[in-house]
């Protein structure tokens, strides 16, 4: 009485090994950041810079101007 119990489970190993396959890196996608308040532009863009090629626009016509010359996969 009040001795508790002791239990042991054992598994059996599997024999085969973890194997990764690495990907080559893709090229990161372009997005293009339009906003007419710089402090916003630049605050979007440093969130979106690591896993985004960013431009930025401040006007309509620079963002036009912009999608010309570089076409993106997303404006926001």
């Amino acid at each position: 009485k009040d001795v508790g119990s002791v239990f042991t489970v054992s598994f059996p190993q599997v024999g085969s090994a973890v194997t990764r396959v690495i990907e080559p890196p893709q090229p990161a996608q372009h997005l293009l950041v339009v906003d007419d308040n710089q402090n916003t532009r630049r605050l979007v863009a440093r969130m979106l810079d690591r896993e985004y090629r960013v431009t930025t626009a401040g006007t309509a016509q620079e963002a036009l101007n912009q999608a010309e010359a570089t076409p993106s996969q997303g404006v926001l």
